[in-house]
Parts: C-alpha cells; sequence; structure tokens
C-alpha cells in the first residue's frame, strides 16, 4: 500500500470515530436534546394558547372601546343640540327681560300719572275729563 491509500483509510477513520462519537456514542445527549425540544413544543403550546387568550381578550376590549366610542359620539352631538338649545333660550330671557323692564318702566310712568293726577284734582266733567286724562297720559 502507498502512502495515499494509507492516508484515506486514517481519515476516513478519524471521521468515521468523530461521526460515531456526534451521532451514536453520546446517546444521553440525544435524549437530552429530545427532551429538551418536547419541552419547547410544550412552551410553544402554551404560548399559543395564551396567544389565543390574548386575542380573545382584545377582541372583547376592543368591542367595549367601540361601544363607548359610539355612546361618546352620541353624547357629544346631544351636547351640540342642548349647547344650541341653550343659546337660544339664553336669548328669549334676554328678550324677555328686555320687554319686563319695558313694561316696568311703562308701568312707573303710569303710576306716576296717577299719582299726579290724585295729587290735582280736575273739575272737569264729561269731554273735558276724558280728553283731558288722554293728553296726560301720553
Amino acid at each position: 500500500m502507498n502512502i495515499r491509500n494509507l492516508l484515506i483509510i486514517v481519515v476516513i477513520a478519524v471521521f468515521g470515530a468523530f461521526g460515531y462519537k456526534w451521532f451514536g456514542g453520546n446517546g444521553s445527549k440525544f435524549d437530552e436534546s429530545e427532551k429538551r425540544v418536547e419541552e419547547l413544543e410544550t412552551q410553544l403550546q402554551q404560548l399559543q394558547q395564551d396567544k389565543a387568550d390574548s386575542d380573545a381578550k382584545i377582541l372583547v376590549w376592543q368591542n367595549k372601546f367601540d361601544s363607548i366610542k359610539s355612546k361618546d359620539s352620541l353624547l357629544k352631538t346631544k351636547v351640540a343640540a342642548l349647547a344650541s338649545q341653550t343659546l337660544v333660550a339664553e336669548s328669549k330671557a334676554a328678550k324677555s327681560a328686555a320687554e319686563l323692564e319695558d313694561a316696568k318702566n311703562r308701568t312707573s310712568k303710569v303710576r306716576e300719572s296717577i299719582h299726579s293726577i290724585s295729587r290735582t284734582p280736575t273739575n272737569r266733567k264729561g269731554e273735558e275729563l276724558l280728553q283731558s286724562l288722554k293728553n296726560k297720559l301720553k
């Protein structure tokens, strides 16, 4: 045999020894790897279950959020309507207050006329008395 063939046999033997040690010689490491794979698969299943639970909770909260958002929209519409009604009511109240003030002024003028007439009675009768009262009340 020549050196070349001997070298090939040695290389094949070395690779065979390493291959045997790597794949077949450490059976306990292979068992540990299988256990680790099983643990990781169990963790994966648990994580998938947790994700499904979380997705369900997210959906429930999303529905609650949408419901509250629609209620908020309705309440904003009602608030806007009430605000406009308030403005209308305030303008009516201001108008009524002005009319009341005007009525009070007219009433006070009439009272003053009544007091002045009662303090200075006239001796007129009939048509003259009516004409005199009309003139004074104008």
